[in-house]
């Protein structure tokens, strides 16, 4: 049996909608920049202090701005 993996609701479509761009960064041979963005993003949607078992609200995820600073 294939082990599903861990990743589960809104996080897992998060990641599933990522393959096509993963696929134009192997193209161009940009696969680390292409990692680095991909975590980057993940982790502003999906901050390390939510566990893996609870979504996020979907006000937070519309919240969210990719291109906003990150704040330390």
């Amino acid at each position: 049996m294939v082990n599903p993996g861990i990743f589960i609701g809104s996080r897992k479509t998060f990641l599933a909608a990522q393959s096509p761009l993963y696929a134009e960064a192997v193209a161009q041979d940009k696969i680390s920049e292409y990692l680095g963005d991909v975590q980057h993003r993940y982790f502003k949607h999906y901050p390390i202090d939510i566990p893996l078992d609870q979504e996020p609200s979907a006000e937070w995820l519309e919240s969210v701005d990719n291109n906003a600073a990150d704040t330390e």
